[in-house]
């Protein structure tokens, strides 16, 4: 059996064109004659707004989504645009393979879809997941979808996900990272070519950038996790604080009222001082204390933390790392600091309202620092 070739279905796609376009101007001439009867010969006048009127009836299938037919006329109508939109993509298929250009309104096909945003500044990513699902493999960083979506053989990375802090170091060892993959990887890929006259391996890339995205990123999966990481979570909480006549809510306005009328009295002090410029040896835990003047509020009434910044070039310091300080006696908060790196450091202790019920940690939008 001999497999029709891609010039045979071209051919085949020709006809089945041309048939319906000659079906449809056939249709409108007709139409056009309709609507000439009962006129004298070279009688034009309001020619183009029954042209019109007629188009908005059939476009906008008035009559049929009037009553008694609104409900089956709906149907009808959405069939219809939809057929409309099937044969705008049509033409535009044909356009774009046979001439070269493409129906207004159209978006032109890309090999491989390269993204590279200054981590974290990919909010989501749905511009490479709508490439991937139309076979276009991601060049991209590993930020927003694309460090779960990456799995090695569906497309590449460009720099890696460890958090350099200088922008500018950043963006430099990015640069360098592009230029090898595209040199190595990416272009060689494309233009290994097999005798059938395209690349294997850059096909193989492409299904899998198909198979890894189109399942697992998704409306489907979307609804799902709102559902169960926010309505479900949301609407039990509610249950909870509604139970036994809103006990559990009165408790915590209650609470709220204390801590902000106490707030103000409330201060943190150094007890084991970092002294300015010490030395430590990595891996060498350093001891801090912070006695938390409380004001009259419970040791379980405050989160302590401290914060790790480290040095960015442009002389100021970026955030590194957070941990909680535990409470050993009578207001006394500590922790031990193991830096995992070498480096300047610089830490700040703050302390904020904590209570089991609060919808956000920052909800009470206090805040007392060191």
């Amino acid at each position: 059996m001999i497999a029709p070739t891609a010039g045979a279905w071209a051919l085949v796609l020709a006809v089945v064109a041309i048939l319906g376009f000659g079906a449809f101007f056939w249709r409108a001439w007709r139409l056009y004659r309709y609507l000439r009867l009962g006129r004298d010969e070279g009688r034009t006048d309001r020619m183009w707004r029954r042209v019109r009127d007629e188009l908005v009836v059939y476009l906008g299938q008035r009559k049929l989504l009037k009553r008694p037919y609104r409900v089956r006329g709906m149907g009808h109508a959405l069939i219809y645009w939809g057929f409309l939109v099937i044969t705008y993509g049509t033409t535009d298929l044909l356009l774009s393979g046979i001439f070269g250009v493409r129906m207004p309104g159209t978006e032109s096909g890309v090999d491989v879809w390269m993204n590279n945003p200054r981590r974290p500044m990919e909010a989501s990513g749905t511009s490479g997941m709508k490439a991937a699902m139309n076979g276009a493999p991601n060049l991209s960083v590993l930020d927003g979808w694309w460090p779960e979506g990456f799995q090695g053989d569906n497309g590449w990375v460009i720099g890696g996900e460890r958090d350099i802090g200088d922008e500018q170091l950043r963006d430099a060892e990015d640069a360098d990272s592009l230029y090898h993959v595209l040199q190595h990887d990416v272009i060689p890929t494309y233009y290994r070519r097999s005798e059938r006259g395209f690349s294997d391996d850059w096909v193989y890339i492409s299904k899998r950038a198909m198979i890894t995205s189109i399942p697992y990123f998704n409306t489907d999966r979307m609804v799902a996790e709102y559902v169960e990481r926010f309505y479900v979570p949301a609407s039990r909480h509610g249950q909870e604080m509604a139970a036994e006549g809103f006990a559990r809510a009165k408790g915590l306005a209650a609470w709220k009222a204390r801590v902000r009328a106490a707030w103000p009295q409330t201060r943190l002090e150094a007890i084991d001082a970092i002294p300015d410029y010490s030395i430590w040896d990595v891996g060498q835990d350093i001891l801090l204390r912070v006695k938390v003047g409380l004001g009259g509020l419970a040791p379980e009434d405050v989160c302590v933390e401290v914060l790790f910044f480290r040095p960015a070039r442009d002389g100021g310091y970026v955030r590194d790392g957070a941990i909680e300080l535990t409470h050993e006696t009578d207001g006394l908060f500590a922790a031990n600091i193991r830096p995992d790196d070498t480096g300047n450091y610089r830490f700040e202790v703050r302390m904020y309202p904590h209570h089991p019920d609060l919808p956000h940690p920052m909800a009470m939008g206090l805040m007392t620092t060191l």
